[in-house]
Parts: structure tokens; C-alpha cells; sequence
């Protein structure tokens, strides 16, 4: 079972997937924790599969890919360009 900090760069695509904390807040980790050593076999099966399969799709060319189309986007905008 995956424990992610809700301040990770990941936690917005795994948020569905993943037990979410703070990591200021230790009893809440603690919390957490345990709930992802207590959970059903069945549940963190499907949420691991369902992390991993966001994991792959949106893999490291997949996030250039679209940080290079949304800078093309910006510079299509008239009135954004620096000059």
C-alpha cells in the first residue's frame, strides 16, 4: 500500500490510489499507516494496480510531450509573448 505526502509532485494523479497525509502531521501518518497495514488484501491489490497503471501511462515522455505542447499553447496566445 502506498502512503504519499499530499505536498508530492505524484499526489494529484495517484490521489485515488494512494493513502494520502501530511507530512507535518505524525499521528495522521501513524494513522495511515496502519491502515494500510490493516487493509484488505483485495483493496490494496486493486489500488496498487490502479497506481501502477498511472504510473505507466503517464511516464516521463508522456509528461515532456505535454510540458512542450502547453508551452507551444502559451506562445500561441496573442498578447503572452515577451517582447
Amino acid at each position: 500500500m502506498i502512503v504519499l505526502s499530499e505536498n508530492a509532485g505524484a499526489h494529484e494523479e495517484l490521489l485515488h490510489h494512494v493513502l494520502s497525509i501530511s507530512p507535518f502531521d505524525i499521528e495522521a501518518t501513524a494513522d495511515a499507516i496502519y491502515q494500510g497495514l490493516t487493509m484488505g488484501a483485495e483493496e490494496r491489490k486493486k489500488r496498487n494496480e490502479a497506481a501502477r497503471d498511472v504510473v505507466r501511462t503517464n511516464n516521463i515522455s508522456r509528461w515532456i510531450t505535454r510540458q512542450v505542447q502547453d508551452i507551444r499553447d502559451l506562445v500561441a496566445v496573442p498578447g503572452l509573448r515577451a517582447g
